[in-house]
């Protein structure tokens, strides 16, 4: 019998030459990494590709431009990273909440298999929590040479051995719980020059909880660079998640056109768009766009622009139809051959991720 490693590596072969594309693995030409001599040699990686996942919080299907979302919202960056990748047209989260998505895609497997640990209640705000034997995507990278890093939300445990430094990464810049100001959080933040975990200390940063995110995911990014190690960013934004607070400036194109809530929701969005304009310019700038792979997903549907646009789809974040599950997913790989804007219509889901990473950069895992 095939174990599911065996199967994916099977079905993205297949793929290559019959144009089936069943899941994740089916990417595009060079997707195995058993079939690394399919890519040009000059463009043939020297080491393992650098990793960025971006995971929005509450970020539904329909609020994304080139799924066709309302002309009352933009998002050209997001839009361009689809055009230069693959743009996902049947992703799903395991679930219409948050946490269980992030173990999914932090272990490969699906929530309800997690065996305890405190998990055994799945909601929005009480946390599933990694087993602290559980392989995880950042201790596999960690332990095969990779830096590895977490900004933004975790949500899998604010103790030990449940943070995110006790489950693989190097660096860790978060707040605890399910959001800002929720219980666990430091009191008084407020999205705005807020203090979060820095490690085993709390630390204030200054600006936008969204831009700090990518800040200092992009500072971390260049040690890593200049240093020569290849490395495993996962920036998880606790936007555009309530409570709706957003700059101004990102907030007052869309009043008049649509509610003020939703327009706070919808300058959340602009703000982690404007970001990833940011972040594909430092790849470029650094010379890290060429081999790095990067994936931009969420973790569940929309929890405020369904009455807005919600393409056909019933239900939103917490409901079991489709609105509250699917999600918008891109991936980009320029010299391991993932490029050209060309969609991916095979049902996928979060937990594809991590044994489809191994494949793409060639990790090794005990069967």
């Amino acid at each position: 019998m095939q174990n599911r490693r065996q199967f994916i590596r099977q079905t993205a072969a297949f793929g290559l030459t019959a144009g089936l594309l069943p899941g994740v693995a089916a990417l595009a030409p060079s997707v195995s990494a058993q079939t690394p001599a399919a890519l040009p040699a000059s463009d043939a990686p020297k080491q393992k590709p650098n990793i960025i996942v971006i995971l929005a919080d509450d970020y539904g299907w329909g609020s994304a431009g080139c799924y066709g979302a309302s002309s009352k919202l933009k998002t050209p960056n997001l839009d361009r990273l689809a055009s230069e990748g693959r743009r996902f047209t049947n992703a799903y989260a395991p679930s219409s909440v948050c946490s269980p998505t992030r173990f999914a895609l932090m272990t490969g497997r699906y929530d309800w298999r997690t065996r305890g640990d405190g998990g055994g209640v799945i909601g929005a705000a009480a946390p599933l929590q990694i087993e602290s034997d559980r392989l995880t995507l950042a201790s596999l990278c960690k332990g095969q040479g990779y830096r590895t890093a977490a900004f933004g939300k975790w949500h899998l445990g604010d103790n030990y051995p449940y943070r995110p430094q006790d489950r693989g990464f190097h660096e860790t810049i978060y707040h605890p719980g399910f959001g800002i100001t929720s219980a666990p959080d430091y009191f008084g933040n407020d999205y705005f020059d807020d203090r979060y975990r820095h490690r085993e200390r709390i630390e204030q940063f200054r600006g936008y909880c969204t831009d700090i995110w990518f800040e200092q995911a992009m500072d971390w990014m260049r040690r890593c660079r200049r240093s020569g190690d290849p490395f495993f960013a996962y920036i998880a934004t606790n936007a555009p998640h309530g409570p709706l607070w957003v700059p101004n400036e990102y907030r007052q194109p869309y009043l008049g056109a649509v509610q003020y809530n939703e327009a706070s929701f919808f300058g959340m969005i602009a703000c982690i768009d404007d970001n990833m304009k940011r972040l594909d310019a430092f790849l470029r700038r650094e010379g890290l766009h060429g081999d790095t792979i990067l994936i931009f997903m969420t973790d569940n549907g929309t929890a405020t622009g369904m009455n807005v646009f919600n393409a056909g789809m019933r239900g939103h974040k917490t409901s079991l139809y489709e609105g509250g599950h699917r999600v918008p997913f891109f991936l980009r790989w320029p010299q391991g051959g993932i490029g050209g804007g060309r969609d991916i219509e095979a049902v996928t889901r979060s937990t594809d991720l991590l044994p489809t990473l191994i494949d793409l950069c060639g990790l090794s895992v005990a069967d």
